[in-house]
């Protein structure tokens, strides 16, 4: 939306599944930022930077959510 009217953004991606955005990780590491999309949304505590530098911790994080809310998202 802000793209749209001409705001710089930083580059992001938008996920169905889990272990596409572990992929995308592994593919390209670097430090990424989580956040949820769908019905948990709003649930701040699942909202995630990670600060290590090939994206290891991010990758830990996705497979965690994948367990315990991959139903739900």
């Amino acid at each position: 939306m802000l793209e749209d009217h001409g705001v710089n953004t930083v580059e992001h991606h938008v996920f169905r599944e889990f272990d596409a955005g572990i992929q995308q990780v592994q593919r390209n590491p670097g430090p990424y930022a989580i956040k949820p999309l769908g019905e948990v949304q709003n649930v701040k505590r699942l909202l995630y930077v990670g600060d290590e530098d090939d994206g290891g911790d991010v990758v830990d994080v996705l497979r965690a959510y994948k367990e315990a809310w991959g139903h739900r998202m």
